[in-house]
């Protein structure tokens, strides 16, 4: 069976319902860990490390819907109220997933990169998947996938509501 047979689905929700399971067991962990005599501040380090990379294979990977990763940042900002106790304020959750280097705690929130994740995956093999349907051109090609050409026209229309950059793709 050649690549070109195989069917992959744009939206999955699964994946973010794996991610948060993945997180809580990292967190029991961390837990365990700090229980264990592990420093928090060592802990929070492993922390952000997973929080900030264990997601972005499964963004890539799959585009869900605008909020659906909200539950994995609302698990993120679980555990860190858990690590550090009980946080309050209104801007506490915003500095929490403001880069480290503008005086956050450095969190990436997987809500704010999951479409930039997709896009980006998507324009670096999009050459090579449409050559591989075989049409007699990038629109034709478009034109017989409307699901697909129209999840990335609206991400990409999205990214740029939000204020990012989005190259056109020839």
């Amino acid at each position: 069976e050649e690549w070109r047979d195989v069917q992959a689905g744009i939206a999955d929700p699964r994946g973010v319902e794996e991610a948060v399971e993945q997180l809580q067991s990292f967190g029991d962990g961390l837990d365990r860990l700090w229980q264990a005599g592990l420093e928090r501040q060592h802990c929070f380090t492993l922390f952000r490390t997973f929080v900030n990379g264990a997601v972005t294979h499964k963004q890539r990977a799959r585009l869900v819907g605008e909020d659906a990763w909200a539950a994995y940042d609302d698990e993120v900002w679980g555990q860190l109220r858990r690590m550090t106790g009980p946080v309050t304020g209104p801007y506490c959750r915003r500095i929490a997933f403001t880069p480290a280097k503008m005086g956050g705690l450095g969190l990436a929130s997987a809500v704010v990169r999951a479409e930039a994740a997709w896009v980006s995956s998507w324009q670096a093999v999009r050459q090579a998947v449409r050559r591989g349907q075989n049409s007699v051109s990038i629109v034709h090609a478009e034109e017989a996938t409307p699901a697909l050409t129209a999840a990335v026209a609206h991400a990409q229309e999205r990214l740029r509501r939000a204020g990012a950059e989005v190259s056109r793709e020839e």
